[in-house]
């Protein structure tokens, strides 16, 4: 009955705890979070769906992006629609690295290369997630979904937490990592914080024991705190969306929780 109330609260777009529900834009998560321009952003997998639409309105909102991808045809082209969508466009906001997450090394070079750039980084939004419908083993010799959409991410947000951290000290900015799921982390969406590291699906980009698991809490706020945007109810097939929703509703949200997030840091991190 939960499930079934649920769903109907997703399909009549009522709004949430949040306030937001599932006709709520990235535009309209957004329009109390002003300018960004003092904020740098990494978004995976921004060449399409979620990823493409928060990139898309964390650039209107001023935010400098840096966008990884394996594809870096699909990277540019993603890149030239957020430009055409800006007032004042500005190529030197969007930087593309080459990143393939189902390679380690691929992760290290990606981190490498961007701490090169000498820029801050507030906001990590791992989003990207890719479903291998055959059987298949990466250069590591990791199965290749689990490779791509845990480890991958896991090794990423491990090796930007530290530049992320020196942010917030430096600016005063508390950063914030945002993961994104997709509906075959049902399973572990239901889980407790200790049995959703083992739950057999996978979360869609998303390191979710680390984010069911936040630290214990301290005196002062955290500088970097972490995330997760669920995916909604499943709809049924029939429902046709709003004309005035993004493209992909969870955008809202999780462009939500990364705008919003970026409040002054505690002094003495």
């Amino acid at each position: 009955m939960s499930a079934m109330l649920s769903s109907l609260r997703y399909l009549a777009g009522s709004s949430g705890p949040s306030g937001y529900g599932s006709r709520t834009t990235a535009e309209e998560a957004t329009l109390y979070a002003g300018d960004l321009s003092h904020i740098t952003a990494i978004v995976t997998g921004a060449t399409s769906g979620i990823g493409a639409e928060t990139a898309r309105v964390l650039a209107r909102r001023g935010a400098r992006l840096v966008l990884p991808a394996r594809n870096l045809k699909a990277a540019e082209e993603a890149r030239a629609r957020i430009l055409a969508g800006l007032a004042v466009p500005d190529g030197d906001r969007v930087e593309l690295l080459p990143l393939d997450l189902s390679s380690l090394g691929s992760v290290r070079r990606f981190v490498a290369r961007f701490l090169a750039l000498r820029l801050p980084l507030h906001l990590l939004i791992n989003n990207a997630g890719q479903y291998a419908e055959r059987f298949a083993v990466s250069e590591d010799g990791v199965e290749m979904t689990f490779a791509a959409n845990y480890l991958g991410h896991f090794l990423l947000t491990k090796l930007l937490l530290p530049a992320m951290a020196d942010t917030a000290r430096a600016t005063g900015v508390q950063g914030r990592i945002v993961g994104t799921c997709s509906l075959f982390d049902g399973a572990a969406s239901s889980s407790t914080p200790d049995d959703a590291a083992s739950s057999s699906t996978v979360p869609r980009g998303c390191p979710i024991a680390v984010a069911r698991r936040p630290p214990p809490l301290k005196p002062t706020p955290s500088p970097v705190v972490v995330a997760l945007c669920p995916p909604p109810p499943s709809p049924s097939p029939s429902a046709a969306p709003s004309r005035r929703q993004s493209p992909s509703p969870p955008a809202a949200v999780a462009v939500a929780l990364a705008a919003h997030a970026v409040t002054p840091a505690a002094p003495n991190l």
